[in-house]
């Protein structure tokens, strides 16, 4: 059942991680001020595409090289593989971002000092995120949600006290005290599990096919998920206004919530869509999977957009409802990817055409870019959502209609 495949262990992970991570958001936007806020998420938008890439790839790629039915050697060799590869890219890529900054002009200069305080919590991030993928491979989902819920609750709490005691740095130092505690579970796991294995070498062969699928999944997601970021840089950027860029964020806190429940969906199922070999079989199965996400995304974003006002005066303040309005437009932007796209765009990738995923990604990616710069400048702040929800719509479309096409013809 969902419950023993462990569904409810991802999707109670899931949730409560980023519960917390939004208490913690909502703490800290009333303990700050709303110009040190602006220039702190500057810098994290800037890290949130380097940390998208994942070590290109390198940690999903353990996904489907690393099981619990292998050698432990083999594994052992694997991971410290992808520690060696996917780290020396998170730490290259992070001072290279600040080098960047450093040089480029930029609308909040104080996001530079915040981007060269946090140079190290990429890599430290990426070597958590692939111990807990290794859990995964495992089938340690409960040890795997551990690792996701402790690093939200130990942010958050040492967040509120750093901010209390010495302002936003605060943040930073919470950040880095709370990976630093949750890499001491997660590594002793590891340790625990592999740490019985005689040391072997990857041949060239085995490199190559791990590198060539990291690739592969890195770019597909980082052309999909680059999306939201490039909204939020898009802001940040043209309208360059440190209130409307604080608004934004906070009116975007709830709606990413559908993001946690299609994400769940597709994380459990795609291993079992990936497994099937019968078209028809496949074809009902992901239509079954599409129905119930669209209705659950569909009753959470009518509780959510109904109970928006009370959440946001409640939670953050009478400083940001300002933002309410806004927030409605962006529940309807999130529920277009989660309810309509979701499922198809992982499914495909599922019967094995990450050619097609990719490519979609990529054109989805650059006509949204062009599509919000254009109606930022003509609707103001409510121009992304238009432009996203647009690119979300047809994107959702085209494959749907690729997903049937490749079921019919494997019928035929």
């Amino acid at each position: 059942g969902l419950f023993k495949g462990g569904f409810f262990h991802i999707l109670t992970g899931n949730v409560t991680t980023k519960a917390i991570a939004m208490v913690s958001s909502i703490v800290i936007a009333r303990l700050v001020d709303k110009v040190d806020y602006a220039h702190l998420s500057y810098a994290d938008n800037i890290y949130s595409y380097i940390t998208l890439l994942s070590g290109l790839g390198m940690s999903s790629a353990l996904l489907k090289f690393c099981s619990a039915n292998n050698q432990k050697a083999e594994d052992a060799a694997y991971v410290r593989f992808a520690y060696k590869v996917g780290g020396a890219f998170e730490f290259f890529a992070a001072f290279l971002a600040c080098v960047a900054l450093s040089f480029f002009d930029i609308p909040y200069k104080a996001a530079r000092i915040y981007a060269w305080f946090l140079i190290l919590n990429p890599v430290l991030s990426y070597f958590n995120t692939t111990n807990a993928i290794y859990m995964r491979t495992q089938l340690e989902n409960k040890k795997y949600a551990i690792v996701g819920v402790a690093g939200s609750a130990f942010s958050c709490i040492f967040a509120v006290l750093g901010v209390v005691a010495i302002g936003v740095k605060g943040i930073i130092a919470a950040r880095y005290l709370s990976v630093f505690l949750v890499l001491a579970y997660s590594f002793s796991f590891i340790y625990k599990r592999l740490k019985d294995t005689p040391p072997i070498r990857l041949s060239g062969e085995q490199k190559k096919a791990f590198v060539t699928m990291g690739f592969s999944l890195a770019f597909a997601n980082f052309f999909s998920g680059i999306m939201p970021i490039n909204e939020t840089f898009l802001v940040n950027n043209i309208i360059r206004d440190a209130n409307t860029s604080a608004n934004f964020r906070v009116a975007g806190l709830l709606p990413q919530m559908l993001l946690l429940i299609s994400g769940a969906v597709t994380v459990y199922y795609f291993p079992i869509v990936a497994r099937m070999t019968d078209a028809q079989e496949i074809r009902k199965k992901v239509l079954s999977i599409a129905v119930v996400n669209f209705s659950v995304i569909a009753i959470v974003t009518l509780i959510g957009m109904v109970s928006t006002p009370l959440v946001i005066r409640i939670l953050y303040g009478e400083k940001y409802l300002d933002a309410v309005s806004l927030s409605y437009v962006l529940w309807l932007m999130r529920a277009a990817n989660a309810a309509f796209r979701s499922v198809p765009m992982n499914m495909i990738v599922a019967i094995g055409k990450v050619r097609f995923n990719l490519g979609i990604s990529i054109v989805s990616c650059v006509t949204q870019c062009l599509l919000d710069y254009v109606f930022l400048r003509i609707f103001g702040i409510y121009g992304v959502a238009y432009g996203a929800s647009l690119v979300y719509v047809l994107s959702a479309i085209a494959y749907w209609v690729y997903f049937l096409y490749c079921c019919r013809n494997k019928v035929k």
